[in-house]
């Protein structure tokens, strides 16, 4: 099975609390609350076979490759409720300390990379699949907010880099992001009121980013050429 179907079967319980389908608890064009969307993540988990990256141990995790570590993160629901927290970076500081998975991605120097290679497979869900679906009855949640979850990976690591320090490799890997960024933004532009701006992950990083330093490094840092403008 190819990555980009192995992600489709995620369940992103986390990203349901984030409002990324209205951006709030009321409810959008196609009904979908924030509420619903809990519920449908919940169930979804029932559902599916649970992954717990939590249960691997310090050789277990020392052993995977980047990739690996990414996909443990991206199947295990409690590694990406970063709105539990009050701000990303808190999230982020929380999970390094509760969960090996992320100490070890913390260590790696291909992270930025590697989720590139991710955002690059995955694809959002269109309006037609999510009629198609419901008709069918098939709980879509854990599709709908997983590409926002991998930008909000994404965002973690720009943060880190200066803007105004680029290098050469770290230049043409943003050109790179920014060039997929743009063509997922488009598709979620094209299903009209089924996305709304908290749907983007690098907003969603950047607004909640409460501390007035954290503030301060993200404006000087590479994630600023990625944060959408409000209207």
């Amino acid at each position: 099975m190819g990555r980009a179907k192995r992600y489709l079967l995620i369940v992103i319980i986390g990203s349901a609390f984030l409002g990324t389908a209205c951006g709030s608890s009321e409810d959008s064009s196609d009904g979908y609350t924030t509420e619903k969307a809990v519920e449908d993540a919940v169930a979804d988990a029932g559902e599916k076979e649970k992954f717990d990256a939590a249960a691997l141990t310090e050789s277990e995790v020392k052993a995977m490759s980047t990739a690996e570590l990414v996909d443990a993160i991206l199947r295990d629901p409690k590694m990406t409720i970063f709105s539990a927290y009050n701000d990303s970076i808190q999230a982020l500081e929380m999970f390094r300390q509760t969960y090996n998975v992320y100490r070890e991605l913390n260590n790696r120097d291909d992270v930025l990379e590697t989720l590139a290679d991710v955002y690059d497979e995955v694809e959002i869900l269109t309006a037609e699949e999510m009629k198609e679906n419901k008709e069918n009855g098939k709980n879509d949640s854990s599709e709908f907010f997983l590409v926002t979850n991998v930008e909000i990976l994404i965002a973690s690591e720009l943060f880190k880099i200066p803007g105004d320090a680029l290098t050469d490799s770290q230049r043409r890997l943003c050109d790179r992001i920014m060039e997929r960024s743009r063509k997922v933004q488009e598709a979620r532009d094209d299903q009209g009121d089924v996305y709304s701006l908290y749907s983007n992950g690098f907003y969603e990083f950047y607004i909640k980013l409460a501390d007035s330093e954290y503030q301060q490094t993200a404006n000087q840092s590479a994630l600023m050429a990625f944060v959408p403008q409000e209207e």
